[in-house]
């Protein structure tokens, strides 16, 4: 990839573009602060809870009657998504607008989990548009998922997660291939919004290989582990191996806040970051670091942000988003997101910037589909765009 393109602004640009553009993402957070609680006020003032508790039976049953197995055979539990609309993970680009006419399957995926008084096996497989970004693209060669023959045309098959995970006394071990812990969530069904930020499709690992431990170190989660790279399946990017540390920090502070640490030091892969090609970035580090703050029942406000250097490759990347989600009813959820993205190059700079505004939509007679439209307006480069995007989530 050229990172010397047109796109690229310098730095004196780039750093004034910053300072006139930060007003932006203040005026959406204070507006989203402010507003959503008085328009839920309104909406919610002759919901009864009588009422409330009957939908979410109704929900229940719905969940129940739509299962894609009703028994589980051999005590394996099966459960399925399908993801279809705009927005998908292929048309996401930190140098190109998001766009808005690709639509299609997304992600239809399969999870089957085996539990026991102290294990799990666990095993997805997803297939998709999406699914490329899940596949294990920093193998050395064609192990796990990455061999052409998962790819048909712009669709894909992927192996996403197949681990197994022990309780040893207070401690909980994971080893194989899983996904990466993400606040935003990486699954359609573990996500609010339908479209990825420039950090979410570029920057976050995906997969991870090898294993982790999760305990309690006093009032504190912890997640230490190490792993062979990032978005490899059992395999890397050197003969020698690829060498990766993984930490994670969790911790509430009363009922209100919460803050979460994730980082990787050592091999975080160059499917990220425009650097495809540059080689192996075996000191490189990456974080996401995310502060939650519960203003009420109904509204959560978050804000995070997220690190990757790799100063062997001179590229320093830095992150700003923020959220917030307010809950309406039983039903429909309201959520605001912005994200200030920038990047530097061998003193080249990139920024981009994005604010989305969505609803989830779940009614109570079809609890197992998700309506998730959204408005996004995103700059790259001095040029701007506001368009609609919106998938249908089912779970089965």
């Amino acid at each position: 990839m050229n990172v010397h393109r047109s796109g690229w602004m310098k730095n004196q640009d780039f750093m004034e573009g910053i300072l006139m553009k930060m007003h932006q993402g203040l005026c959406l957070f204070i507006v989203t602060v402010f507003s959503l609680p008085q328009l839920a006020a309104a909406a919610n003032q002759d919901e009864e809870a009588p009422a409330a508790e009957a939908s979410q039976d109704e929900a229940a049953a719905t969940a129940e009657a739509f299962r894609l197995f009703k028994n589980e055979p051999a005590g394996i539990q099966v459960r399925g998504w399908m993801a279809v609309g705009n927005g998908g993970l292929p048309d996401h680009s930190p140098l190109d607008i998001l766009d808005p006419t690709n639509t299609g399957l997304n992600q239809l995926g399969i999870s089957m989990d085996k539990a026991g008084e102290k294990y799990r096996l666990h095993l997805d497989l997803l297939y998709g548009r999406d699914a490329v970004a899940f596949r294990s693209a920093e193998n050395a060669g064609n192990g796990w998922d990455n061999s052409a023959g998962f790819v048909h045309d712009d669709h894909a098959w992927a192996l996403p997660q197949a681990f197994a995970e022990a309780s040893v006394g207070n401690l909980t071990v994971k080893g194989g291939h899983f996904l990466m812990s993400s606040h935003s969530g990486l699954y359609s069904t573990d996500r609010f919004f339908a479209t990825r930020t420039a950090s979410e499709f570029s920057l976050e690992p995906y997969t991870l290989s090898g294993v982790v431990v999760d305990g309690k170190l006093g009032q504190m989660d912890t997640t230490v582990g190490w792993v062979a790279g990032t978005n490899t399946g059992f395999d890397s990017m050197t003969a020698a191996g690829s060498s990766t540390f993984v930490l994670g920090l969790g911790r509430s502070f009363g009922d209100k806040w919460s803050v979460r640490y994730d980082a990787l030091v050592g091999d975080v892969g160059f499917r990220n970051d425009f650097a495809d090609g540059l080689g192996v970035e075996a000191n490189s580090y990456y974080h996401a670091l995310t502060a939650t703050y519960a203003a009420s029942d109904r509204l959560t406000v978050e804000v995070t942000h997220l690190c990757q250097n790799l100063p062997s490759s001179a590229i320093d990347t830095s992150v700003v988003r923020q959220a917030a989600f307010y809950v309406l009813n039983d039903s429909l959820t309201l959520g605001q997101r912005y994200e200030r993205y920038s990047s530097t190059f061998d003193g080249v700079s990139l920024g981009t910037e994005s604010a989305s505004f969505g609803l989830n939509y779940r009614n109570a007679s079809w609890s197992n589909v998700l309506l998730r439209p959204e408005i996004r307006w995103e700059e790259i480069d001095g040029s701007s765009s506001t368009d609609f995007f919106m998938d249908v989530v089912v779970t089965f």
